[in-house]
């Protein structure tokens, strides 16, 4: 992967958090080129790396002049969410690639890191900076909203040791719930027949056992959508 530097002495001074980054990935001995995004031509079996354009001029010595961070997938579980998320910010990436992060987080079963930074992508997205077309706004709202609910223990009541026990894990899952509603509600209100979103509120119903409701939303997306 690229791996800019700042050229310190003492690799935890100075830094920016892209070379942070690049560092924690380079750790597990990751290798590739400044020049250009990589492609998968020559072996299309494997999965897609991720690639963050660099765009910031403090993350990197300017002789060096790479234009890019790239992770494999065997890499991110070494780098934090806070981290990635940080660079995705100083980087002012694209919420397609904050999404793509967020998968690659999932598919190395790290799925509340995943969720974190989807949340951090919406925050983006609510506060009109993302620059996204619709598109990529209503899949990061969806997506959002759905990596929430993976978090619901519906197994709570049976895994609880005492009453208060279930209460709190009753409540917490209702409030994971509803902040994965709201995330609904606004991609909604961008595209109100998007897939993703209308298969996460079949899947915010059927985790509190409402299955009528549940299969309402899934039926409707196969009709409609």
């Amino acid at each position: 992967m690229a791996a800019p530097t700042t050229g310190t002495s003492d690799p935890a001074e100075g830094q920016s958090a892209t070379a942070v980054a690049a560092g924690s990935a380079a750790a597990v001995g990751g290798g590739g080129s400044t020049a250009s995004p990589p492609t998968l031509e020559n072996d299309p079996s494997l999965p897609p790396s991720l690639c963050i354009p660099i765009t910031s001029s403090s993350s990197v010595p300017s002789d060096e002049q790479p234009n890019f961070i790239e992770i494999f997938p065997e890499e991110i579980s070494n780098v934090p969410s806070s981290t990635l998320s940080k660079v995705l910010t100083d980087e002012d990436a694209p919420l397609s690639i904050w999404s793509d992060a967020a998968l690659m987080y999932v598919q190395n079963r790290s799925t509340v890191s995943g969720s974190d930074l989807l949340q951090e992508a919406c925050k983006r997205e609510e506060a009109g900076v993302s620059g996204a077309n619709n598109a990529d706004r209503v899949r990061t709202l969806a997506s959002a909203g759905i990596a929430l609910l993976t978090q619901v223990n519906r197994g709570g009541d049976a895994s609880a040791s005492s009453t208060k026990d279930a209460k709190d894990i009753a409540q917490r899952d209702e409030d994971v719930r509803q902040a994965s509603d709201k995330q609904f509600n606004r991609a909604t209100k961008i595209d109100g027949l998007f897939p993703m979103t209308w298969i996460g509120r079949g899947l915010l119903h059927l985790t509190a056992d409402r299955v009528d409701q549940a299969q309402f939303f899934f039926e409707t997306t196969l009709k409609q959508c």
